[in-house]
Order: C-alpha cells, then sequence, then structure tokens
C-alpha cells in the first residue's frame, strides 16, 4: 500500500504534537521534522478542518492535539485522504456475476477490515515508549 505525501507528513504531525502539551508553530514542526513549512500549512488546513488540530494565532499561537485520547489512525487517515479509505464496488467487467463475487469475496471483506483495523489502532497506544526517567544521587 503506497501512501501520498499528506499521509505521511500529517502523521508525523500528528505524533509530533502528541508529545507536546503547549502550542506549538508550523515553523517549529517543520524544522523538527525537516519538512517544508509551505506544505505542511496545507496538511495542518486538513487536520484543522477535521478538528483533529485546534490553532491560536499571536506570539505564542501554534497548533495542538485537540483529543489524543480519541484519536484514532483512521480519523487521521480520512482528514488527510479520504480516497485512501473510500470503497467502490467493482463494475467494469461484463460478466456481472464475477464482479459481485470478486466484491462480496475480496475487496468489500478487505476493505472492511481494513477500516476495523485502523479503527482500532489509537494515537495514543502506538506513541513510542519513553524510557523510565534516570535519577542521579
Amino acid at each position: 500500500m503506497i501512501f501520498n505525501t499528506k499521509v505521511r507528513y500529517g502523521l508525523a504531525v500528528v505524533f509530533t504534537l502528541a508529545n507536546k502539551t503547549a502550542y506549538v508553530s508550523i515553523q517549529s514542526i517543520a524544522s523538527e521534522l525537516g519538512l517544508s513549512k509551505t506544505y505542511l500549512e496545507q496538511v495542518f488546513t486538513l487536520l484543522k478542518n477535521n478538528q483533529i488540530v485546534e490553532s491560536i494565532k499571536g506570539p505564542q499561537g501554534g497548533y495542538r492535539l485537540l483529543n489524543l485520547n480519541d484519536l484514532d489512525v483512521y480519523t487521521v487517515f480520512k482528514a488527510l485522504d479520504p480516497d485512501l479509505i473510500a470503497y467502490e464496488e467493482e463494475s467494469a467487467f461484463i460478466d456481472k456475476h464475477l464482479s459481485k463475487h470478486l466484491n462480496d469475496a475480496i475487496y468489500h471483506p478487505l476493505h472492511e477490515t481494513m477500516i476495523i483495523h485502523l479503527k482500532q489502532l489509537q494515537i495514543k497506544d502506538l506513541l513510542p515508549k519513553q524510557d523510565d526517567p534516570m535519577y542521579f544521587i
């Protein structure tokens, strides 16, 4: 499966914001990830329009995740590339029985399985585990 740049960058942004408590500027995220600020603005627009992030303006402004506890991979994919999770039944074949069979036996079950799995993948559960803190005496 090939994911477009918006999905790949968007997931990186979501994981970056998941580790932050304060609002973070696009420039800061672009620098941290080594990505184009201009391109990230497009990604943030999609994330904001889909209520994944919120923003405030001003010198202390930036973006932050709205609700990490309820955020799943499906929601992020749907926001960044709706075609990735879309389902269209096979109908191009003259043999309609073959089309129905392919839809019923392969395409629809595969699509359903993918959606269920993506909805089960919670962003908070996928975050890298922090090492236990070290204390020095």
